[in-house]
C-alpha cells in the first residue's frame, strides 16, 4: 500500500505531499495563492504514472479544501511524466500554462481524453 501524506502549509503558501511505501518515495510540491493552486513539481516518482497521479490528486484535493478552484502548472517546469498526467486529468493549454478547474480534475479521468 502507498500512503499519501500532506506536509505543512508554509506562510508563503507552499506545501508538499509525500507518497511512501511499496517502492514509492516521491514528493509533490505545490503552492496556494487564494483561489489558485500551482503544481510546482513531482520528484522521485520516476515513470510511475499512478504515483504521480495520486500525488497530484492529493495536492488538488488539499487545495480544494482550502478554497482553491483553479489549478495551474508550467509545462516547461514540470517534465514529460507530470505533464502527461496533468493532461490526462483535464489540464488544457492556456497562455503557455496548463490550467484546469480543480473540481473537473478530481471527477475522474475517463472524460478527459483528447
Amino acid at each position: 500500500m502507498i500512503k499519501f501524506t500532506p506536509g505543512k502549509l508554509s506562510e508563503n503558501g507552499v506545501f508538499t505531499y509525500t507518497a511512501s511505501g511499496e517502492n514509492a518515495n516521491a514528493v509533490c510540491e505545490a503552492k496556494l495563492e487564494g483561489a489558485k493552486l500551482f503544481i510546482l513539481s513531482v520528484t522521485g516518482a520516476g515513470n510511475d504514472a499512478y504515483v504521480t497521479e495520486g500525488l497530484v490528486r492529493s495536492a488538488l484535493n488539499f487545495g480544494a479544501n482550502r478554497n482553491a478552484f483553479t489549478a495551474y502548472a508550467d509545462p516547461r517546469q514540470t517534465g514529460a511524466q507530470l505533464t502527461a498526467v496533468l493532461r490526462m486529468l483535464g489540464f488544457d493549454d492556456e497562455n503557455g500554462m496548463l490550467v484546469c478547474d480543480i473540481p473537473d480534475a478530481l471527477t475522474g479521468s475517463c472524460c478527459h481524453c483528447k
